[in-house]
This record gives C-alpha cells, sequence and structure tokens, in this order.
C-alpha cells in the first residue's frame, strides 16, 4: 500500500485517464486558470480546416501576446496516424533524471494510440553534444521516420538536424527554444512558452502578495534561453508596481539545490527580505527555501512552472506543522512531448494541424484558491512529474 502524507482530501476531486489514482493531470482542467492576462481561446479540438501558417513555422522564439492555454485533450493524435508503418524516436540531450524518464513513459504511451507506429526507441546523449549528435545520425541510419529531440546541447545540435532532416527524417525540436529555423534546421519546434508563464507568475504574485516586496527568477545554467525568456516575462508584470524584480535577471542555480540554497541564501542577506519566488524547476525552488528557514524568515510565495513530488511533500509537511505558504504551479509539462510528437505525425503525413507550437500549461495548484498540490507519495522519487497522465503502473514502469 502507498504511503500517503498530506491531506488529500482537501483536493478537489479529478479524474485522470488512464485509470490513474490520486493524482492530477493537465486534461479537462483548463476552466481553474482564471488570470487577468490569460486569454483563453482554446486550440481547433482535432486539428484544422486550413494550413498551419508561416508564422508559427518559422520561429522557437515564444510570443510576446497573450497566451492561449493548451489542454492536452483537445487534441486527438489518431487523427494523425496514417496508414504506413512509422518508426519515432524520443532524442534527449541529456535524460538521465526522473522527468526525462516520465517524458519518456508519456511519449510511449502517445505512439500507441496509432497501431501503424510499429517501433518506439530512446537515446540519451548526456549532456554532450557529439554523443547527442550521433545519436541524430545513428537514428537516421535505422530508419526512423520522426525524431523529437529536447535539445540540452542548444543550437551545436542543429547540424546533426539538418543531416537527418536531408535523409528523410522529421525532426521536431521541443521544449527549449533554439535560434533555428523550422523547415531549415528542424521540420517544426514545440516549445514551453517560459516567457507567457513569467507573465502569468507575477501576475499572481501581484495577486498574492499584498504587501508587496522582492521577488527573484530562480533559472537554470548560464545561457538558459527558457529561463531569460521567463525572467523578461515577469519584469514586463512587475515593473513599476509593488513588487521589485531582484537580481538583474534570472538567477544562475545549474539546476543544483545546493547551489540554488547558497545562492538564495547570499540574496536574503543582500535585500533583507524576499516575498515571492518564480522558477522554472521546483526542485531546486523548494532547495531555496531552506535559505529562509536558516535565516528565520518567512517562506515566500512559491509560483513554478514545473513542480515535483517532493515539491508537494514539502508544502504539506508545513501546511500540517501549521506553515501556511503561497503555493501556484503551472504543471503537467511532462505532457509537452505529446504535442511534439502529434506535430512531428503531422508534418509526416502533411496534415493540416493548428495545435499550438508555444504551450502554456494551465494553472493545476493554486493554494490561495484551495487548488491544493497532490498528495506526498513517499514511495517516489523526488523528482517525479505527478501531472503526466499515465496510470500509476505506467509511472512506475516509466521510472523503473
Amino acid at each position: 500500500m502507498n504511503k500517503l502524507q498530506g491531506n488529500p482530501a482537501a483536493r478537489r476531486p479529478t479524474t485522470k485517464p488512464g485509470g490513474t489514482r490520486r493524482n492530477v493531470t493537465a486534461a479537462g482542467i483548463i476552466g481553474v486558470l482564471v488570470l487577468a492576462l490569460s486569454a483563453c481561446a482554446p486550440g481547433t479540438p482535432g486539428g484544422s480546416t486550413g494550413p498551419t501558417t508561416a508564422a508559427q513555422t518559422t520561429s522557437t522564439t515564444a510570443s510576446d501576446a497573450q497566451p492561449t492555454i493548451w489542454d492536452n485533450a483537445d487534441w486527438d493524435i489518431t487523427k494523425l496516424c496514417g496508414d504506413k508503418p512509422l518508426k519515432v524516436a524520443l532524442a534527449d540531450g541529456n535524460g538521465n533524471n526522473t522527468w526525462r524518464k516520465v517524458v519518456y513513459g508519456v511519449f510511449q504511451q502517445e505512439a500507441a494510440k496509432c497501431p501503424n507506429i510499429t517501433f518506439v526507441t530512446h537515446t540519451d546523449g548526456g549532456g554532450d553534444n557529439q554523443k547527442a549528435s550521433s545519436d541524430i545520425t545513428s537514428l537516421a541510419a535505422q530508419g526512423v521516420n520522426i525524431i523529437v529531440s529536447l535539445p540540452d546541447t542548444g543550437d551545436a545540435i542543429l547540424p546533426a538536424f539538418r543531416d537527418a532532416m536531408t535523409a528523410g527524417v522529421t525532426v521536431i525540436s521541443y521544449f527549449n527554444p533554439m535560434n533555428g529555423k523550422a523547415g531549415v534546421d528542424f521540420s517544426d519546434a514545440v516549445i514551453a512558452d517560459t516567457h507567457s508563464y513569467g507573465r502569468l507568475m507575477s501576475q499572481w504574485v501581484l495577486d498574492n502578495v499584498p504587501d508587496g516586496g522582492n521577488a527573484i527568477v530562480l533559472g537554470g545554467t548560464t545561457g538558459c534561453t527558457s529561463c531569460a525568456a521567463m525572467y523578461r516575462g515577469a519584469s514586463e508584470i512587475f515593473t513599476n508596481s509593488k513588487i521589485t524584480l531582484q537580481g538583474g535577471g534570472d538567477i544562475v542555480t545549474d539546476y543544483n539545490p545546493q547551489k540554488a540554497e547558497q545562492v538564495v541564501s547570499g540574496l536574503i542577506t543582500q535585500y533583507g527580505s524576499i516575498s515571492a519566488i518564480l522558477s522554472d524547476y521546483g526542485v531546486v525552488a523548494q532547495a531555496a527555501l531552506g535559505a529562509f528557514k536558516s535565516a528565520g524568515k518567512p517562506l515566500p510565495a512559491l509560483a513554478l512552472a514545473a513542480g515535483q513530488n517532493s515539491v508537494y511533500c514539502n508544502w504539506w509537511n508545513n501546511k500540517n506543522a501549521g506553515t501556511d505558504q503561497q503555493f501556484a504551479e503551472w504543471a503537467g509539462g511532462t505532457q509537452i512531448v505529446r504535442a511534439a510528437l502529434r506535430r512531428g505525425l503531422a508534418d509526416y503525413n502533411n496534415i493540416a494541424w493548428n495545435e499550438p507550437l508555444n504551450i502554456t500549461l494551465p494553472r493545476l495548484i493554486d493554494t490561495t484558491t484551495g487548488l491544493y498540490p497532490p498528495a506526498c507519495r513517499t514511495d517516489l522519487p523526488d523528482d517525479t512529474d505527478m501531472f503526466s497522465g499515465l496510470s500509476d503502473d505506467e509511472l512506475r514502469a516509466a521510472i523503473g
């Protein structure tokens, strides 16, 4: 029997495709996101009657326009399968963590909906561009028809993408923005719109931190484009407001929890207090909270674009101990790979498809409105994404 912490009864009732118990998904919960900045015009379910526009396919830079909130349930992959036998692959630039394992499980689940997909595989570049590029070349040589790749090594992977396309492979870059051009450097790109997250998060902070104060954006590695986009979105909203965005840019943590706590400890000393943290990775945000406890400071409001099991455990532990913390999350990032695979099928089969290329996830946690985090799962790794759409059995199989 699974060990559960927290108070699941306090959470909103939900259902999850595939028979999953206790967890919450992005599917069918779009109505919970009610923010002034989000013009929630849903995409056309099941594809489009018109072609994808040039504006959609020539840039991987997130739009400055108000975002359309993406709902995976609106998009049916079976409309894109075609009837030719297909081989598909997920090529990770650096896949050695639970989040990436869950993503591959999601990729497999989505591919299984097309009976003509006869081969599904995965590669891990280990953060080495030479290895990641070699993986792409090898997949093309194996006759893989569609490659979905998270380009951890940045633009350095583009020559391998171009070579694969020359060999007739449809290559979809996903999640991280790149400087390449769709149709030239890759077939298409489906990215997480972190600029929109920055705007949505900062508006939530303004709405829920009435006394104002200092805020920071915790990023990852130096030069992280998605982190910079989040900071830019936040700065647009916080300018001339009661919240002062500190740090001069996203705070480099290298996605290392120990470094995150150390850096934030220094920022608390520098600024005296921090009222809100925005981040695209819950593990470093959670680690940073240790700096507040060490300094005897109240916990900041927390706005995340990707939370994990340990974040929820920490929140429930604090709540059960009598410490309330404002917390919101735009969740379901592991499911973006579904949109990337669908885009690959649409491109390969030359089917018009208007699913967004810039993905803005729904806000599925907001403790200020009673949308509480999932219950703590002590039987799963700390960095497990609980909004993947996988059943318990599928989640365990993916994690291994």
